[in-house]
């Protein structure tokens, strides 16, 4: 879908987002869903972009799940430029018909989880779904091979082994003999060490993935390691297997940099 920019925006778009918060304990993100992250930016960051998309003047959320929270994300929707109001409850005079946010944009909604290893594999799949419904079109990033997304600033070692579809955000690092793809996002700031594999499975933004670690139906996210088809939760203590990158780690880990 593309937008007409000859035209006026017109109409209002209703959302309404679920309430999984009682589903949060092995996925451990503290959020309402719809701030969590799916590709290189949040649910709540899709929809905008649909709006956007989609011309519409005014969108109006339904989120029942820490209201507060989504409206200092949103900050007015001065990053879309559209009026977006927040409603705690819903409104009397919404329609009878509102999409959901349970998903992606032009997804078919899914169905809700009924535990907390369904909404892991929820987000999982969400993740994957994002990846091989790209537009190619519109994408910023540059094109290595066919459906091999590489951000600004990434770094990919020669020696690195790529397979589409898979994206690899801006300032990431790959390291000589890694496997990244089929099926693979390592988000923003994130170190793949050498030989080491992303397969089917998510690297979060600002996350070290560790020599001869293998990732499979899984989400690295700092030190959690999150295991999809077993639906667990893993804190990794070693920090040369797993690790945040926050600031001043690499200095933590190997010393202070020479002048």
């Amino acid at each position: 879908m593309t937008l007409d920019r000859t035209t006026y925006a017109a109409g209002t778009l209703w959302l309404e987002a679920p309430d999984w918060s009682e589903l949060d304990g092995v996925t451990g993100q503290g959020s309402p869903w719809i701030l969590w992250r799916v590709g290189f930016q949040t649910v709540l960051a899709h929809w905008m972009d649909e709006a956007v998309r989609r011309n519409v003047a005014k969108v109006e959320i339904i989120a029942s799940d820490r209201t507060d929270e989504v409206e200092r994300a949103l900050k007015g929707g001065v990053f879309w430029s559209r009026e977006i109001i927040v409603h705690a409850t819903r409104p009397a005079d919404a329609p009878g018909k509102i999409e959901s946010m349970a998903g992606l944009p032009q997804q078919p909604a899914p169905a809700r989880p009924t535990s907390e290893a369904e909404l892991l594999s929820h987000w999982h799949t969400a993740q994957l779904d994002w990846l091989k419904n790209r537009d190619e079109k519109i994408s910023l990033d540059r094109q290595l091979h066919p459906r091999v997304w590489i951000g600004p600033g990434a770094v990919i070692h020669p020696g690195a082994k790529l397979s589409g579809p898979c994206w690899i955000g801006s300032r990431a690092q790959i390291g000589a003999e890694a496997v990244i793809g089929p099926n693979a996002i390592v988000g923003s700031r994130s170190v793949v060490d050498q030989d080491a594999s992303v397969c089917n499975a998510t690297v979060m933004p600002d996350t070290f993935v560790g020599s001869k670690l293998h990732l499979q139906d899984m989400i690295a996210d700092g030190n959690i390691l999150l295991d999809v088809k077993r639906g667990t939760r893993v804190e990794i203590v070693d920090r040369f297997m797993m690790a945040p990158l926050q600031s001043g780690f690499w200095s933590r880990l190997f010393g202070p940099k020479k002048p």
